[in-house]
């Protein structure tokens, strides 16, 4: 297994290393690495050696073992926004939070959640269709389906909210991710000291704070009012305690993960339909054949928003960073090295997918344990992301509620761009246009 140093472009950026063309344009740079044969390359950040990780063994070994290979600090860029929960903790404290929460996304909760995202999305599709034709039913994608999540997931954690303050959690946590973003790859003291005084970044977390708080404090006093909180009662009755620090950090980790990763998700997939016309035709077919809750049209979906998370992984890099000296193949590395594992190059690599470019629903609907241990999109191993049950049964609902009412279709002059962010985002300005269908498959 070789390791060396690679220059993106030939080109070494000075002082900043790789770092440069990383940020730059950081999916072209992956894209560049996994064409290399090595199954380990070293880069540059700054003065640090980095290490990116081709090999599938590699990958799933590194990403199996929490307690050899850490998140890299590069995650607590997040505690200043939400607190130090699920996505940041480590050891015994992620562990216990982790076997609290799992309870969470029991098939009986999974099936309540699915009963509210329906209520949620199909009226939100029977008010596009009393719009009318305003602006000949074209929608901006991602702000709308940002509020269609956002609603969703606060309806289940939190129980029903005033449009303000839907409106105050949806631009609060807008603006404080796209600080987030800016600080994820700075050095920890330039984190540190921009997180503690940037204006806007306070300002707009003390805003979502405050609505938060209020919504969680009304949720404790009803017994009933939502799957989490029954499950924070029956903890505190076993003697437990979660300080309002710790629940509003939970709430606010579960409020991004079904809210910001599904409306990117979603947003890639009516993107995806309105280029793939067949498979569009065949959903909307199976659709009137067997009725929207058929298991026949919900296997179909979920292997559209598959494929296409295939393409678009909301999750498209994991950074981890080795607790002690680990050893890779014939290569070991000193405590504090730093790994990066990307699943958007490796979902598009021809070492591990047949014609990777190419838009092909059929890969998931066969066996799953065919394409299981390739398939990264919200992670992998012990760390892979609690909610992602939570997340396919959300975007489920949503694009059944979507196409049984409209056809997607592409507006030639609204054009699409990548966003790696904190997620796999794309411009707030893409448009697609929804044609509203004579009939509704009930």
């Amino acid at each position: 297994m070789g390791t060396r140093a690679i220059g993106i472009n030939a080109i070494r950026a000075g002082l900043l290393g790789d770092l440069d063309n990383f940020l730059r344009d950081p999916l072209g740079m992956i894209s560049e690495c996994h064409k290399k044969s090595d199954q380990v390359l070293k880069l540059r950040f700054l003065s640090r050696s980095v290490y990116f990780i081709n090999d599938l063994s590699t990958i799933r070994g590194v990403l199996k073992q929490p307690a050899s290979f850490a998140r890299s600090e590069q995650y607590s860029a997040l505690v200043p926004a939400i607190g130090d929960g699920l996505i940041t903790m480590e050891g015994d404290t992620w562990r216990k939070h982790r076997l609290l929460f799992q309870k969470l996304f029991s098939s009986q909760a999974l099936e309540e959640f699915s009963r509210v995202f329906r209520i949620e999305a199909d009226n939100w599709a029977a008010n596009r269709i009393n719009l009318g034709n305003q602006e000949s039913g074209s929608i901006l994608v991602l702000p709308e389906m940002s509020l269609l999540t956002l609603r969703c997931v606060c309806q289940g954690l939190l129980g029903k909210m005033s449009q303000d303050d839907y409106e105050v959690v949806h631009q609060s946590w807008e603006a404080l991710q796209k600080e987030i973003a800016r600080l994820t790859w700075m050095p920890k003291a330039v984190r540190s000291i921009r997180g503690r005084f940037a204006r806007r970044f306070i300002q707009s977390r003390r805003e979502l704070y405050q609505v938060l708080d209020a919504h969680i404090e009304k949720a404790l006093k009803h017994q009933g009012f939502s799957p989490f909180f029954d499950l924070v009662r029956s903890y505190e009755a076993a003697g437990n305690r979660l300080s309002a620090d710790e629940l509003r950090t939970s709430v606010l980790t579960f409020l991004i993960a079904g809210h910001e990763t599904s409306a990117s998700a979603l947003g890639w997939c009516l993107h995806t339909l309105a280029q793939q016309h067949v498979e569009q035709d065949q959903i909307h077919e199976t659709l009137r054949r067997s009725c929207s809750d058929s298991k026949e049209s919900d296997d179909l979906i979920t292997a559209f928003i598959n494929e296409t998370m295939r393409l678009y992984p909301p999750t498209w890099i994991i950074s981890r960073q080795t607790v002690g000296e680990v050893s890779l193949g014939d290569h070991t590395l000193p405590a504090g090295s730093m790994m990066l594992i990307s699943p958007y190059g490796m979902h598009r690599s021809e070492q591990h997918w047949a014609e990777p470019s190419r838009f092909k629903l059929q890969r998931f609907l066969g066996d799953p344990s065919s394409f299981r241990d390739r398939f990264m999109p919200f992670g992998f191993g012990p760390r892979v992301c609690i909610g992602q049950g939570f997340a396919m049964i959300e975007m489920l609902q949503i694009l059944k509620s979507i196409l049984t009412k409209f056809r997607i279709s592409a507006l030639p002059e609204s054009d699409i761009k990548e966003d790696p962010a904190m997620i796999l985002r794309f411009n707030d300005d893409y448009k697609v246009q929804l044609i509203p269908k004579r009939e509704a498959y009930v």
